[in-house]
């Protein structure tokens, strides 16, 4: 007896597709981060829920400070502290010499940073000024003594992370550089915040109309609290040191985004795939930026204003678009050179 087998039917089973997880990237980030400076993170984290707070007081309190409220400088403070702690807690991961000396100096970043940043907070909430404040009542009389105690902390803790680091190759070259210039350039900037307190006694009434004396103030030439621009409120009329402070502090980030560029344009820039053309031209750029602040502090100390330069100072300016681009040009064709010499004869 022969048995015939029934015919079986091929059942085709298509996988499913393998879903895509974004957030394993994301975890990977979240991993990474919490590896850095982890003070600096602490205070990273205080100074973004400040923005927070100092946003929503702007809306629901308006008491006013020289005419913006009294809400607007915590938040710029806790923003600028927030950006820039967050590029020290990242720079201190990298391989270097002398990383217990600059962990160490991270922490007094951070501890500074937030007692300094939170006695701001706290003025703003009593509705009068943090700066050169020299009322005697007791919370400014002791805050500003730990105020002007902590601004020496924050400049020492930058000058010797970035004396440790000018001598060692952290990362490649064009980075590297970039991490050199930036915080050369972030130690100019606070270094200027000492000229502030040369520009006189001048007195301003707090948010409830009280005058309260002031040992020095941001603008050269005139009292605070004249016409400003929108959200920075630099004077439109005088001079202005909180413009080159700016322009010098985040001189860090401008150099590290910069370097980040010419790296990602490398993959399709002939001339850019070597590190040491970019590495150049991250040392031209930096050059241009040095003598830009310069210029912005020339300008600020002859009384005038950012938005209303004088022909010394266009001309300042013309000077380092030109030198910037000759050199940029510069580089470029000692680059495209060294590929024409490289390339293979043809046949």
């Amino acid at each position: 007896m022969t048995t015939t087998a029934a015919p079986t039917t091929a059942v085709t089973t298509t996988a499913a597709p393998q879903q895509v997880r974004p957030t394993r990237s994301l975890r990977r980030l979240v991993d990474e981060v919490r590896t850095w400076h982890r003070p600096l993170l602490a205070m990273v984290v205080a100074m973004v829920a400040l923005v927070v707070v100092s946003a929503i007081g702007m809306v629901v309190d308006d008491r006013m400070l020289l005419g913006e409220s009294v809400w607007l400088k915590p938040m710029k403070f806790g923003f600028a502290f927030a950006l820039y702690g967050t590029t020290l807690a990242w720079l201190l991961t990298l391989p270097h010499k002398g990383n217990r000396w600059t962990r160490w100096m991270g922490t007094l970043f951070a501890v500074t940073g937030f007692v300094d940043v939170g006695f701001i907070a706290v003025q703003a909430a009593r509705g009068t000024f943090s700066h050169f404040n020299s009322a005697d009542d007791p919370v400014n009389a002791i805050g500003q003594i730990v105020f002007t105690s902590g601004v020496p902390g924050l400049f020492l803790a930058n000058l010797v992370i970035a004396g440790i680091m000018a001598w060692q190759k952290v990362a490649d070259l064009p980075l590297t550089r970039a991490i050199h210039a930036g915080l050369a350039l972030a130690v100019a900037g606070m270094a200027l915040a000492y000229g502030m307190g040369a520009n006189g006694i001048q007195t301003h009434d707090d948010a409830a109309g009280q005058p309260v004396e002031l040992q020095a103030g941001h603008t050269v030439g005139a009292p605070d609290g004249g016409p400003g621009m929108p959200l920075t409120h630099w004077s439109t009329t005088d001079g202005d040191l909180r413009v080159p402070h700016f322009v010098g502090l985040h001189g860090i980030q401008f150099m590290l985004v910069f370097a980040v560029l010419l790296g990602a344009l490398a993959a399709r820039v002939t001339w850019l795939r070597s590190e040491r053309t970019r590495a150049r031209l991250v040392g031209v750029v930096a050059l241009g930026y040095a003598a830009m602040l310069s210029t912005l502090t020339w300008q600020a100390f002859r009384e005038q204003p950012l938005i209303h330069p004088d022909g010394r100072t266009l001309t300042a300016f013309a000077v380092i678009t030109v030198a910037t681009a000759a050199g940029t040009a510069a580089v470029y064709l000692v680059a495209h050179r060294r590929i024409s010499a490289a390339a293979p004869p043809h046949a």
